[in-house]
């Protein structure tokens, strides 16, 4: 046998028991390269949000935002009943006798969560209840103008944004485009003082939430 061939065949080997002990250790959960794993990471990996209209659904079924989170980790994704080839595709998530389901369009941060099977289009407002990790997943355009109304708005950096979004902001959905056919555009909605509101369009943009536009009274940026 030669050299390459004992390689190949060592490497085989290491491989197959590290596979085996991978999922003898943590079990579905640790295979992220499993078809069900690479969804449910994909949903971790997006802004999780509940529409308003799911609120009280999610509570009568007893799920939180910390146990949704792990709702999602242990749950098996049917991929029978999801819709998977669509631009508004959703995946049908199941863990004991609760079924769950999640949107992952196409270019974008978002993830909405619904208790039964999501409408092709979504309208009302959702809050967005958990973010992915990482202090630097807001940018501002940095035009001058943008930046100037950030300032003014009180907030010294994107950091500040994204610690204010985290507090109390919602998406808009009737102000949102997910069907453009070039980059799906959120409308956020957040306040910095009672009954002060502030609107963001964004677009997701090398794995950050892309502040394109604020709106704030009469001044459009």
């Amino acid at each position: 046998m030669s050299n390459l061939g004992r390689r190949l065949r060592y490497y085989g080997i290491g491989f197959g028991f590290g596979t085996l002990f991978v999922i003898m250790f943590f079990g579905a959960r640790g295979c992220s390269w499993t078809p069900g794993n690479r969804v449910k990471t994909a949903i971790l990996q997006r802004v999780i949000v509940v529409p308003s209209a799911q609120e009280a659904n999610l509570k009568s079924k007893q799920i939180s935002s910390k146990s949704l989170i792990d709702f999602i980790a242990d749950a098996d994704v049917d991929f029978k009943h999801s819709k998977k080839q669509n631009p508004n595709k959703f995946y049908k998530l199941t863990k004991d006798k609760t079924t769950l389901y999640f949107t992952l369009p196409n270019d974008s941060y978002v993830s909405s969560v619904f208790t039964s099977r999501p409408k092709e289009k979504q309208t009302g407002k959702a809050k967005l209840i958990r973010f992915p990790d990482g202090k630097d997943l807001i940018f501002t355009d940095t035009n001058g103008s943008m930046q100037r109304l950030r300032v003014e708005l009180g907030f010294k950096d994107d950091r500040s944004i994204l610690k204010q979004l985290k507090k109390n902001a919602c998406l808009n959905y009737d102000k949102s485009d997910f069907l453009t056919t070039i980059k799906p555009e959120h409308y956020l909605e957040f306040e910095i003082k009672k009954g002060d509101t502030v609107g963001a369009i964004s677009v997701w943009y090398k794995d950050k939430i892309n502040i394109t536009k604020y709106i704030y009274k009469d001044t459009l940026q």
